[in-house]
């Protein structure tokens, strides 16, 4: 009788469970189940997003995805952060029970991201999602964790705090890892990317392929990127970027090869073609003052090709220094270096080597040079070989301080460029010591 009873029992739980799974269904499949369901998606993120929510339309695809189209964040000022046309997404009902946010198999197209930075350091998205409401976790985020995502046709903006125009990046497509937005223990940002494709509209660069990791907390982001892929150019990067009143960065690229093509919108001073390899480091201060370290590099455009090493402080109060130089030039087109130095009374090519430090206008320079004067009708060749001060720039002059000629060969019609006073014809060997203008 027992075990008859508990087989009624037990087939009677099970008439009972189908039942329930078949009302679920039909409400989650239904139009009247689905703004429910609607509604019930808005209240739970409404706890956790400080602002508002905006959610279209949503469908349940199965027990475990759903899909949800014209989804918005807003900050609590009514300002777009996070949106998207679409997205789907798969879950576990048990992390929504337990009020974790993890999707998986997430896919978003058309997605919209709007970076700003506020005054204090901290970007709007670190301040979108609020505080567990839970008394016991206090002050403790909720968990909101994306895991395998896939963004199609996305744009990002970013508005660093005190810059003047934002970062616009357009055509995002981009193959995630992860994307963990919020964590109750930690208000860092952190993106595991498999691969990334993209365009940033100002300066014109375009990025074919790309992995690594980003990280954001608080007022300072993190870049990794292992493979950096250009049109033209292979790189890997590393960057620090620190905001604030006083913003900071610091950034090492290793270029397997570069075109200058690639990145001539960076800079205008930057030639529009050739290219080649290097390292380049550059740090920012918090006081303004820079650095710029440019090793192993072979890099050629035009007529000129390079190699060696540059290092130069900027920003200080002696203006741009010459802290290092190592460089060997077959030849160098002066024009190609003029935009960085300023004017020079000089317009032709230079070979050979040259090492030195110093200021511009006190720099201490080791010279095997040959120069060709393309100011000069015929193009006259003059070679220097000698040590010592040159003072540069000013008045579009060039002094010399203690400099020792070891063995000289001048066109004088290059000499009277440098110093007009000299009116004489044909050539000048010469060796000593040079002092003034």
């Amino acid at each position: 009788m027992a075990r008859r009873a508990g087989t009624v029992l037990a087939g009677g739980a099970a008439v009972c469970a189908a039942l329930v799974l078949a009302a679920g269904a039909l409400l989650a499949f239904s139009e009247c189940g689905r703004e429910l369901l609607r509604g019930a998606a808005l209240r739970k993120l409404g706890r956790a997003v400080d602002g508002t929510v905006r959610l279209g339309a949503l469908r349940v695809v199965s027990w475990r995805t759903v899909e949800a189209r014209d989804v918005a964040f807003e900050d609590r000022d009514g300002r777009p952060v996070l949106g998207a046309a679409l997205l789907r997404a798969s879950f576990a009902p048990l992390d929504l029970v337990r009020g974790r946010l993890v999707f998986r198999g997430v896919e978003l197209n058309r997605p919209a991201v709007d970076l700003r930075q506020g005054a204090d350091g901290r970007w709007n998205v670190a301040r979108l999602f609020r505080s567990s409401p839970d008394t016991a976790r206090a002050r403790r985020r909720l968990l909101v964790d994306l895991r395998d995502v896939r963004v199609t046709a996305g744009a990002l903006s970013v508005q660093p705090a005190g810059g003047a125009r934002p970062l616009r990046f357009v055509g995002v497509n981009l193959d995630l890892r992860r994307l963990r937005a919020a964590h109750p223990d930690s208000a860092a940002v952190i993106a595991e990317v498999r691969n990334v494709s993209l365009r940033i509209e100002d300066p014109a660069v375009r990025v074919k392929r790309g992995y690594g990791h980003v990280v954001v907390d608080g007022d300072s982001a993190a870049v990794r990127l292992d493979v950096l892929e250009l049109p033209g150019s292979v790189l890997s990067l590393r960057a620090l970027v620190r905001g604030g009143p006083s913003p900071t960065y610091a950034f090492a690229a290793n270029a397997e090869r570069f075109r200058f093509e690639d990145i001539a919108g960076l800079s205008p001073k930057l030639p529009r073609d050739g290219g080649g390899t290097m390292a380049l480091r550059g740090a920012r201060a918090a006081d303004g003052t820079g650095s710029w370290d440019i090793r192993a590099a072979d890099v050629s455009t035009g007529e000129s090709r390079v190699r060696g090493r540059v290092l130069l402080g900027v920003g200080g109060s002696r203006g741009t220094v010459i802290e290092a130089m190592d460089v060997t030039a077959s030849p160098l087109d002066l024009a190609v270096v003029a935009p960085w130095l300023g004017a020079l009374p000089l317009r032709g090519l230079v070979a050979g080597h040259a090492s030195g430090s110093g200021a511009l206008s006190a720099l201490d320079v080791d010279a095997n040079l040959t120069f060709t004067d393309a100011a000069v009708p015929g193009r006259p060749m003059s070679t220097v070989i000698g040590r010592g001060r040159l003072a540069l720039g000013g008045s579009g002059q060039v002094a010399f301080h203690g400099f020792a000629l070891s063995r000289t060969d001048l066109s004088l019609a290059t000499v009277e460029r440098i110093a007009p006073a000299v009116n004489l014809h044909g050539r000048l060997a010469l060796s000593g010591t040079l002092d003034g203008p």
